[in-house]
């Protein structure tokens, strides 16, 4: 059996659900694992994380967050935010890291890659207001040029 017979015999319901709506589904419940966010910050968000490739409309984002409300996944708060429910957090955890991370180095390499450059691309805008802990960054070259030596023979 191929992985795409695999995957069509087996895939939960809400996957196959999800194929129609592609990414801004699960992108919607992992901005909103981190933090409540309204309408607007969700737009903003999704634009921030694409690096600026693609801006959701209100026609595209509200649909979508009304049917996880009416899934009890997402509800508004007081501050007329929305939030993840304890069933959301839950069904976040279990689902997310399927969709969001793969175990091919050559995928998580150019992921790094991607966030490099959109790091550098920041620093190059506005250098003063980038608050980088350059200790960090030295730890993460460290664990770089470490793996890099595991890899020698």
């Amino acid at each position: 059996m191929s992985f795409w017979e695999w995957r069509r015999r087996y895939q939960p319901g809400w996957a196959r659900a999800w194929r129609h709506r592609g990414w801004l589904r699960p992108m919607i419940i992992s901005l909103l694992y981190k933090k409540p966010l309204n309408g607007v910050e969700l737009m903003n968000e999704i634009e921030l994380v694409t690096n600026g490739a693609w801006r959701p409309s209100p026609g595209s984002l509200y649909p979508i967050v009304n049917e996880l409300i009416n899934e009890g996944i997402v509800f508004k708060n007081q501050e007329g935010k929305y939030e993840l429910t304890s069933e959301g957090r839950e069904f976040a955890k279990v689902t997310l890291t399927a969709f969001y991370y793969s175990p091919d180095p050559e995928y998580i390499i150019e992921r790094i890659n991607d966030f490099l450059s959109f790091f550098e691309s920041l620093i190059k805008e506005d250098k003063k207001n980038i608050k980088v802990d350059k200790e960090k960054l030295i730890m993460l070259r460290n664990k770089i040029d470490n793996l890099i030596r595991e890899l020698e023979f």
